[in-house]
């Protein structure tokens, strides 16, 4: 037996045109097929068997004619899809992010009833169950493009019995934790080395210098015996850092969305330095630049940065589908200045 749950991730008209086949539904196993669509079945024994599907309507509109409809999936955004099945009846269930969407069409290719005991018999290929898009189903024309979706199957449970409501409950769980207040999202970074060990001067230089009788003398290049220790000052003068929310209101604020109720959510990422442990700024919110003033840390400190993610108006059942993505952090301090190294050279007068 093989089951299969497919996603047809291309539009099948070139941007901000009709759609060919958004508002059709499927005929026979050929299709035609909606653009940016799931589609999930199983096949029916005995041979020549047939098919039992479902087909959702397009779930994205963003380059579509019709692009003000609702769009039930996003770029970078977690997708919760269930298939369920009953091959004894004929029946089968296609929820995506815990509904099941109007246009959810079905599939029938002359099925047959088919006993539960066939998918625990394995056939020379062995039980399949597919997930992806299927080879060469797709051509230009009037069906929609064979390309690859760009995504990756996050986790796949599987089910023996009826436990519909258990798939719906890890949906209503939320992918992403919902920080309240108290239990933020918090990552501190691992110990930033301030020493200078992998910057190496120059060996010592020989010149012939003025000294008695014209010796040799050797210029020493080594590091100041502070700064080898690791106890020079360096000052952090800023800290900047890149994120990307889950999407941006007009204004420029980002935002989360709540699945849940359906809602806005402010977000805030905020940088905090640590020095030996003990919290040695404010926490730092202009991730374009904030200034650091008074923070003076020596070598043999430990130095860390703290950096927490704050959602408002978090209610312990949001569900959230994005997260916000911490990219990059970058640090600017002084030393004022170095003494790296010298040499002699050679002095000629008249």
């Amino acid at each position: 037996m093989i089951m299969g749950q497919w996603f047809f991730p291309s539009h099948d008209a070139l941007a901000y045109r009709a759609s060919l086949n958004e508002h059709k539904s499927p005929t026979y196993s050929a299709g035609p097929w909606r653009p940016i669509s799931f589609a999930a079945g199983f096949a029916t024994s005995p041979s020549p068997g047939g098919g039992v599907g479902l087909l959702s309507p397009s779930l994205h509109h963003r380059t579509h004619l019709d692009r003000e409809e609702t769009d039930h999936f996003r770029h970078h955004e977690w997708t919760h899809v269930i298939y369920a099945w009953n091959t004894q009846v004929l029946a089968a269930n296609l929820i995506i992010n815990g509904q099941t969407l109007p246009r959810t069409d079905p599939i029938n290719v002359h099925p047959k009833p088919t006993p539960a005991a066939e998918w625990l018999v394995s056939p020379p290929e062995g039980n399949l169950f597919r997930i992806g898009e299927p080879s060469r189903t797709m051509e230009y024309g009037s069906y929609s493009r064979n390309w690859a979706a760009d995504a990756t199957v996050d986790e796949f449970y599987l089910w023996k019995g009826r436990f519909l409501e258990s798939a719906q409950e890890l949906y209503f769980q939320s992918r992403y934790h919902c920080p309240r207040i108290g239990h933020e999202g918090i990552f501190t970074s691992k110990d930033l080395p301030l020493t200078r060990a992998d910057r190496v001067p120059a060996p010592p230089s020989k010149v012939q210098a003025p000294g008695r009788n014209g010796e040799t003398q050797t210029a020493d290049a080594s590091l100041p015996s502070e700064i080898a220790a690791g106890g020079v000052e360096t000052h952090l003068i800023a800290a900047a850092w890149t994120w990307y929310p889950e999407r941006m209101e007009e204004h420029g604020f980002p935002q989360a969305r709540d699945r849940g109720l359906q809602r806005e959510l402010p977000v805030q990422v905020s940088l905090t330095l640590l020095a030996n442990g003990v919290e040695a700024t404010r926490p730092l919110t202009d991730d374009g630049g904030s200034l650091i003033s008074g923070f003076v840390a020596r070598g043999f400190d430990r130095l860390n940065y703290r950096i927490q993610i704050t959602i408002g108006s978090v209610t312990p059942d949001c569900i959230l589908h994005g997260t916000p993505i911490i990219d990059d952090v970058s640090l600017y301090f002084t030393r004022g200045v170095e003494f790296l190294a010298y040499q002699f050279e050679e002095f000629r007068g008249r």
